[in-house]
């Protein structure tokens, strides 16, 4: 038999002679495995608790490969056999500085430069996805979670800076530019849309 169930590989012999004998057997265990899986009556580990989440939740998500990522890297860090119950305001202290000390490469006026994750990246990837996985242990499969103060470990963000071209401005742009370029500009200018989702 070779299954997977949320993300994780069963595989194996089942032991039996005839092909409608291991058929049988391989439904009997991959119910039993997702049973074992999906038991919130039972204390939950992390690692169980993020694969549940996943599998009800952030498969879901517009951003699914960055729900996965996000929910990998906790896993990575929290480790397999951390109960959720032990999920705590001083562990999350730690993942957020852990976090905001890595540093991903940046390009800069033609450099490659390291420099660290931004606030709403560690926001992002680690207290709010922490609190909709102990959210939704707490109030829809019933486990105990530990209590936290999510707005204590919350990284400010600097506030978006919102400013729009003057009609000077516009029409300078305008006659600087080759005219074959000039309704892409007007496009950027009418929409707000950013340059890569206009040439993308």
């Amino acid at each position: 038999y070779d299954f997977r169930v949320r993300g994780r590989r069963f595989s194996g012999t089942t032991g039996c002679e005839t092909k409608r004998d291991a058929e049988r057997w391989e439904k009997a265990e991959r119910a039993r495995v997702k049973t074992a899986e999906i038991d919130t009556a039972n204390p939950l580990t992390f690692a169980a608790a993020s694969s549940l989440y996943w599998h009800e939740v952030g498969q879901h998500h517009a951003d699914a490969v960055g729900t996965e990522r996000h929910l990998a890297w906790l896993q990575k860090q929290i480790g397999p056999t951390t109960m959720l119950v032990d999920v705590n305001s001083a562990l999350l202290a730690k993942l957020v500085a852990r976090r905001r000390g890595e540093t991903v490469r940046r390009v800069r006026d033609g450099k490659v430069q390291e420099v660290h994750l931004a606030p709403a990246t560690v926001n992002r990837s680690v207290t709010e996805m922490l609190r909709k996985i102990l959210h939704r242990a707490d109030r829809v499969w019933g486990a105990k979670v530990a209590r936290i103060q999510w707005k204590d470990h919350l990284l400010a963000e600097p506030q978006e800076r919102v400013r729009e071209a003057t009609q000077a401005e516009q029409e300078a742009a305008l006659a600087a530019i080759p005219e074959d370029y000039a309704p892409a500009l007007l496009f950027a200018i009418l929409t707000g849309c950013r340059r890569v989702e206009i040439v993308g």
